[in-house]
């Protein structure tokens, strides 16, 4: 699949997020289901969709996102993403 990569926080392929099938056509839609994937699937993503996860894994994973220009968040806050080297 060419298109950006996208990484979705908290989910694995056998459990995405409701109705993210679609975008599979249209990016690289990748998986970080704990810490350790996601600290890998972050490096060369464009977006992340924070869905399930732990704020600290982002944070912890975050200086390696060198390509990351969006990050989505699936709540309807964002209080809870926050930390200082994103905001």
């Amino acid at each position: 699949m060419t298109g950006p990569v996208v990484v979705i926080s908290g989910a694995t392929p056998d459990s995405p997020p409701p109705g993210i099938e679609p975008a599979a056509a249209l990016a690289d839609v990748r998986y970080g289901p704990d810490a350790e994937a996601l600290a890998t699937a972050i490096t060369d993503a464009e977006a992340l969709f924070f869905w399930r996860a732990d704020r600290a894994w982002v944070e912890d994973a975050f200086d390696r996102a060198t390509s990351l220009r969006w990050i989505q968040s699936a709540s309807d806050g964002v209080d809870g993403l926050l930390f200082p080297a994103l905001v």
